[in-house]
């Protein structure tokens, strides 16, 4: 019925325009699917878990919107990274792992277990920076594109660096003892 009454108003123009607005929350859907599909995806390849407990939704538009600055990835390497590798650190200590060690400079934190063995672990966290899309052919080459920063994670069981940004104090220790078990079990 409404199709018709699309037809007699403004043709097959109406009708199309009609479908098309009507398919568009499910391409949003479907989008959002599709991005959670990729990040499962490469945590399953990356042999992690993924954490229920993300940001919030308003932190995280904030972050697709607004890019990080360094300044902000700093803050957040400060005020979550460390008291989190603090305190697997210490977990560590009080465990007999007398051979770990914690090194913080101004711009990164690193971790390390079994210096003294020949299989040694380590993770850390430092802000890294990767150009944003392109959009015209003048912000093309990476040189003239803006970059976003990150708090990137890397470890010696994994190769690529993971982005830790905007996650909590439990979620960063979370994946500690992940990469961790890792470590122990390979």
């Amino acid at each position: 019925m409404t199709a018709a009454l699309l037809l007699l108003a403004g043709g097959l123009g109406a009708l199309q325009a009609a479908t098309l607005l009507a398919a568009l929350p499910f391409c949003l859907i479907m989008l959002m699917l599709a991005i959670g599909l990729i990040r499962q995806t490469n945590a399953d390849l990356a042999g992690i878990t993924l954490s229920d407990a993300a940001p919030a939704v308003g932190e995280r538009l904030r972050r697709l919107l607004v890019p990080a600055r360094r300044d902000d990835i700093l803050r957040q390497l400060r005020d979550t990274g460390e008291p989190a590798l603090r305190s697997v650190y210490e977990a560590l200590r009080e465990e007999g792992w007398t051979d770990s060690e914690l090194v913080l400079t101004e711009d990164a934190i690193a971790l390390s277990v079994g210096a003294d063995s020949q299989r040694a672990f380590s993770y850390r966290l430092t802000p890294r920076s990767r150009p944003l899309a392109a959009y015209t052919a003048l912000e093309a080459s990476e040189a003239r594109r803006s970059v976003a920063w990150y708090l990137a994670a890397q470890s010696s069981v994994g190769t690529r660096a993971r982005d830790l940004t905007d996650l909590t104090v439990e979620q960063v220790k979370a994946d500690v003892v992940a990469q961790l078990e890792r470590w122990r079990l390979g």
